[in-house]
């Protein structure tokens, strides 16, 4: 792999936050099979943003927080705006 040497290494930082964020699409979508979250007419319905798309729906149902201590995120509820 070539590097520019004027191109600050960011790599690092990039593969952190991809993994914070591939850690919580895990979770979230755990969670959200687990409150059978498949059978949401968001998913069926080709008018609705989420049509098709259960991850991305699974995501913004969850709520994450970051772990004072480890810093490790943590699954903190399902949200509920009705």
């Amino acid at each position: 792999m070539y590097i520019h040497p004027e191109v600050p290494v960011i790599g690092p930082l990039f593969h952190q936050e991809l993994d914070l964020e591939q850690s919580i699409m895990r979770m979230a979508m755990k969670e959200a099979e687990a409150a059978d979250m498949w059978n949401s007419e968001r998913l069926y319905n080709p008018d609705d943003p989420f049509y098709r798309d259960f991850a991305s729906l699974a995501v913004e149902s969850c709520t994450f927080y970051q772990c004072q201590k480890c810093l490790n995120p943590y699954f903190g509820g399902m949200i509920d705006c009705r």
